[in-house]
């Protein structure tokens, strides 16, 4: 549509050179009746509503996989903290005692080479 119809149709000031574009009042009309439906506000209210029913579910889908990764987060910090508890009271177990430290890295190292193999 011409630039000019819709600076006119909103209320703006167009051109000088431009208002001699402006076509008269029946064919204005027949230019906008042409272009209604793009400028209804209820085929907009429409477009919303499918939008939101074809969303709606899949919405649903969204908040159940976000409440399923929120319970498994929550999972995986308790047992962290778990873990992090039982590694700190071993370390302050062989803090001064270098037999123990001895004891646990030769643990390890055998625990390592049997996943190796």
């Amino acid at each position: 549509m011409n630039n000019e119809i819709v600076e006119y149709w909103m209320g703006h000031a167009i051109p000088y050179e431009s208002a001699y574009m402006i076509p008269q009042e029946d064919e204005l009309r027949k230019i906008y009746a042409e272009h209604e439906e793009a400028l209804s506000i209820n085929r907009a209210t429409e477009q919303i509503k499918k939008l939101e029913q074809k969303f709606n579910g899949k919405m649903e889908t969204y908040d159940e996989i976000i409440n399923r990764q929120a319970a498994e987060i929550e999972k995986l910090r308790r047992e962290l903290g778990e873990r992090k508890s039982v590694a700190d009271a071993l370390l302050k177990e062989i803090k001064d005692k270098p037999e123990k430290r001895r004891q646990l890295a030769e643990l390890l190292a055998e625990l390592l080479r049997e996943k190796a193999e």
